[in-house]
């Protein structure tokens, strides 16, 4: 019952009682929270092959993304990674920024100036835009309502039926999973329809899915079919748009009721990149907005929990964990750690600036995940943002109708309780 009326603060007792390491017990199944780097790097970095994602909690997100390089493990998990990999080249990036600049720069021009805006929908949608046109050379508009209701209705039922403990049957039982797995199949069927057009008017684009259609296996020669690669395709898409439009939205209320800093921010682009086209040296030319970025990250990580089954029994921070054992990790934890963040409850624009990170630990910060399996798509992710934060703050300045603190909702991404409001004026610029 705590478990689902307060995760993060269950989660957050437990550290702050028991300690780096605690267990707990969730219906039949001990859990083993690990909160400290060195237990971090020991699970997903220094012995990664002994936790799999063979379990409930990780198979639970694969009812929506199916059984594609989020949840494999092991020999399919590489080579899923092998064949996705060469879409998320430094090079490939430096080309998918272009039409994220121009499809930043569209949607800035058709916000209503002075008008009340809901900023998280808004958002979402140009999210959507950038991931559909750069991995998939389409412009989704007509169904990106669609798609964003779709997965938004598959998030709530999901964790809901999973923290009632109510799992999916293949017949339905409950109301709710009648309800899922129609949105369900109605998300199948526009990703389907993707592949399908794709595969019947080849465009000779050459962006992921064309890639993914094409590519072969160099050690066994196969490839994706079409049921992998929808799982493929629904995994990027939903990281590609959701977990950035999270972040982007706590970016913009934490921007609205700090006006001095957005005024900062905002000089710091129109000073540092003038109107050329951006790139990955361009980017290093904002280090206030990044660091900005990377405190939003800390604060409210979008992937804020995950989980893993330890196939052999192994050592984690001086205790033993059996084999078997469920092991929790959540960054959201680490990124508050006290042993490693200065006032870590305090939200400092400055902190990735060098000056108050206490801790150098590679793990006391994972927004992405760490060691093999950190997401694919980090890179990406974090050059649209900075784009369109830039692009944001050079052109309106921006208010909040009301600036009390939105409630955290901790689904399978760390999304916000209602749709913030934001208003929008224009800036003078020189």
């Amino acid at each position: 019952m705590e478990i689902q009326r307060d995760p993060l603060g269950f989660l957050t007792y437990l550290h702050q009682t028991y300690g780096d390491v605690c267990v707990h017990r969730l219906g039949p199944f001990d859990y083993y929270l690990v909160a400290h780097p060195d237990g971090i790097k020991r699970i997903l970095q220094d012995n990664h092959p002994n936790y799999s994602k063979r379990l409930i909690d990780m198979q639970t997100v694969g009812y929506v993304s199916g059984p594609g390089i989020l949840i494999a493990d092991g020999a399919d998990w590489m080579r899923r990674r092998r064949l996705m990999q060469p879409a998320f080249h430094r090079d490939k990036i430096q080309q998918m920024m272009l039409t994220m600049v121009a499809l930043t720069n569209a949607w800035i021009q058709e916000l209503p100036v002075g008008q009340r805006l809901k900023a998280n929908s808004s958002i979402t949608l140009l999210t959507l835009r950038i991931a559909t046109n750069t991995l998939f050379s389409l412009d989704l508009d007509q169904g990106a309502s669609e798609v964003m209701e779709c997965f938004s209705k598959l998030n709530e039922l999901l964790i809901r039926r999973f923290r009632a403990g109510k799992l999916f049957r293949p017949i339905p039982l409950f109301s709710d999973d009648r309800v899922f797995l129609r949105t369900l199949r109605r998300f199948d069927e526009i990703i389907d329809g993707i592949i399908a057009g794709r595969r019947a008017r080849p465009d000779g684009s050459f962006d992921l899915l064309s890639m993914l259609m094409l590519a072969r296996d160099e050690e066994d020669g196969g490839f994706l079919s079409d049921i992998e690669l929808r799982s493929e395709i629904k995994t990027l898409l939903l990281a590609g748009f959701e977990t950035t439009s999270n972040a982007l939205g706590w970016s913009v209320f934490e921007l609205g009721r700090r006006p001095e800093l957005a005024e900062t921010l905002a000089r710091e682009a129109e000073e540092s990149l003038g109107a050329g086209e951006f790139s990955h040296e361009t980017l290093t030319r904002i280090p206030q907005l990044k660091s900005f970025f990377e405190e939003i990250l800390r604060v409210y990580p979008p992937a804020w929990y995950t989980a893993r089954r330890a196939e052999a029994a192994d050592t984690l921070c001086g205790f033993e964990i059996p084999a078997g054992a469920r092991v929790v990790v959540s960054p959201y934890l680490l990124h508050r750690h006290p042993e490693f963040w200065a006032e870590p409850n305090e939200f400092d624009a400055t902190r990735f600036l060098g000056s108050h990170r206490l801790g150098a630990h590679r793990f006391s910060y994972f927004p992405f995940g760490g060691g093999p399996r950190q997401c694919i798509g980090n890179q990406f992710a974090m050059a649209e943002s900075l784009i369109i934060l830039a692009n944001l703050l050079r052109t309106y300045r921006i208010s909040l109708p009301r600036t009390t603190p939105p409630e955290v909702r901790p689904l399978i991404t760390l999304r916000m309780q209602e749709d913030i409001e934001m208003v929008l004026e224009p800036r003078e610029r020189p």
